[in-house]
């Protein structure tokens, strides 16, 4: 393992520790869907750990750190996340890797059958990405505006929100996952049996 594997997993444990402290800080609602449900829209929007948890999280779809489990490029296309190439991993934590990407990147292509807004159907990923770039890690006009459009039917609107924080949970369960394999490969690493399988 290299210096910037090395790196690259600390700062990927770090990061999903760091989401695992916002979500048990939101224990006393019953986790990120106890906020959205026990909160009026106001108090949700800014709740402070939901806040903390968007921008950690917004880490784990974003080229910039190297963590991205799932991304897309300029043109909304799925890009094959640089964590998947790391070397002198462990075949068992490429396998966990892989199956965490592809359940991620499966359930995000999915249309929720009663999410249309204008005809148009939605993917998970572009409520996901509207939320985050729009309203919290980002005010992007684009996704702005998306966000502000769909405020205008409330009904509408919280079927987004309920389908924006399902999609944060199932991501942050597979976030979890890659965290405890990288965990296990640093820690082979520094007794050095990292050419365990």
């Amino acid at each position: 393992m290299d210096d910037n594997t090395r790196k690259t997993l600390e700062l990927f444990v770090e990061k999903a520790g760091k989401l695992a402290k916002y979500v048990s800080e939101m224990a006393f609602y019953g986790g990120l869907m106890g906020v959205f449900r026990h909160s009026e829209e106001d108090e949700w929007q800014i709740h402070p750990a939901i806040e903390g948890f968007i921008l950690t999280f917004r880490m784990f779809i974003h080229k910039r750190d190297g963590i991205a489990l799932y991304r897309v490029n300029i043109h909304g296309q799925p890009v094959r996340p640089e964590l998947l190439d790391l070397q002198g991993m462990s075949e068992s934590w490429h396998g966990r890797v892989n199956r965490a990407y592809k359940w991620i990147a499966d359930a995000l292509v999915i249309t929720p059958e009663n999410l249309k807004v204008y005809n148009e159907s939605l993917t998970r990923w572009k409520i996901l990405e509207t939320f985050v770039y729009g309203e919290y890690a980002h005010a992007e006009p684009t996704h702005n505006e998306t966000i502000n459009q769909w405020r205008r039917d409330p009904d509408l609107f919280g079927k987004l929100r309920f389908e924006f924080v399902s999609v944060l949970q199932f991501m942050f369960g597979q976030i979890l996952e890659v965290a405890a394999a990288s965990k296990h490969e640093l820690d082979l690493h520094m007794t050095g049996q990292n050419n365990i399988n």
